[in-house]
């Protein structure tokens, strides 16, 4: 099974990315994005991804009235949906006083079935701009609302790899969470300074393959990984 987590920038290229998608040779089966723009979901409807797919969608960023949040859509002919929950995080003052306006952080766990097999993927958006502390929380709860035993979180941690990485590692390690790859680099700093901020962290399950692909697309690039259930 493969799955691709892409923070999509508010969604500012969208066209150009489902142009990459549908050209690629090997379709990943689920898809996660972070900062998707709500009023794109219909034209999704429209201009599918997979011919039979399925999209579960939860709000998190507003800006300039408009909602943006984590979307996970998936081809329902190879992966069947089980059930979806949504988490609202708090908002957080010390990014509202930056942004000046209130930001709200979010995720998205989805239980699936593949064949006689099932499994819960989490989408998030963690918050930037705060304390290890509240990130923590924050995954703490996503931890604790995950249904099974084999999972999946992935998605916009918000923890640079340039700072607090091992906080982040360790916290997942004892939950039983490894991290698929290496090192990667996810992300540039004002487009000049690599780090990672995208991880995807698996439970009871075998990645063979992880890759980070350097796209034009987003102020962060997109992670593949080909998992065993």
């Amino acid at each position: 099974m493969t799955v691709l987590s892409y923070n999509v920038e508010y969604g500012l290229k969208l066209s150009e990315i489902y142009k990459w998608i549908n050209a690629l040779d090997k379709k990943p089966q689920i898809i996660c994005f972070q900062e998707f723009p709500e009023d794109e979901l219909l034209n999704l409807e429209n201009n599918k991804i997979f011919s039979n797919q399925i999209i579960c969608f939860t709000k998190g960023l507003a800006s300039k009235g408009k909602y943006f949040g984590e979307l996970t859509v998936f081809d329902n002919s190879e992966i069947k949906l089980i059930s979806n929950i949504n988490l609202d995080f708090r908002s957080n003052g010390i990014e509202n006083l930056y942004r000046r306006r209130k930001i709200k952080r979010s995720a998205i766990i989805t239980s699936f079935k593949k064949e006689n097999l099932e499994f819960s993927l989490a989408n998030i958006h963690l918050t930037p701009l705060s304390l290890h502390g509240l990130r923590r929380k924050q995954l703490e709860e996503v931890v604790e609302t995950i249904q099974k035993d084999k999972s999946i979180i992935l998605g916009d941690f918000n923890y640079s790899s340039l700072l607090n990485r091992n906080g982040l590692i360790s916290f997942m390690h004892k939950h039983s969470y490894k991290i698929a790859g290496e090192k990667l680099v996810t992300n540039k700093y004002k487009y000049k300074i690599p780090q990672q901020l995208d991880y995807i962290f698996y439970k009871n399950l075998k990645v063979k393959n992880v890759e980070v692909l350097s796209l034009p697309y987003s102020d962060h690039f997109p992670i593949i990984a080909d998992l065993e259930i």
